[in-house]
């Protein structure tokens, strides 16, 4: 069909768009889309770095053991309480990068870059 897309007139690509937004359910603008560019992923130019360093994550990982693994929605408001209570007990070192972490999203972060498996219906991060 992309064969037939691109050799077409602009008058048959309007009819073969009708077509094929007919057949698939797709917007008009979607199938442009796929019919004009190419299909393959295109390579990062620049890798992303780590925004945090270990230090945090070792500190966010034994905070979340300390919680037994609860879900990142819960334990992030409770983050900063916690920190402080198991440094006060010299479980771990507060950072202040592991004290920004109340404003951010780590669910991520917890585990070895695996975000959590299923368990009793709660996700649990794996350290």
């Amino acid at each position: 069909m992309k064969k037939r897309y691109l050799k077409a007139s602009k008058l048959e690509r309007g009819r073969l768009l009708d077509e094929m937004e007919e057949v698939t359910c797709l917007h008009r603008k979607s199938l442009i889309r796929l019919m004009s560019g190419s299909l393959e992923r295109k390579v990062r130019r620049k890798q992303r770095g780590r925004t945090y360093g270990p230090d945090v994550n070792d500190g966010l990982r034994v905070i979340s053991e300390s919680f037994d693994h609860i879900c990142a929605e819960c334990l992030q408001p409770n983050l900063v309480w916690m920190a402080t209570h198991l440094a006060h007990h010299g479980e771990t070192e507060v950072s202040p990068p592991l004290l920004d972490q109340k404003n951010t999203r780590w669910d991520h972060r917890a585990g070895s870059g695996h975000a959590g498996d299923k368990r009793n219906g709660r996700v649990r991060v794996s350290p």
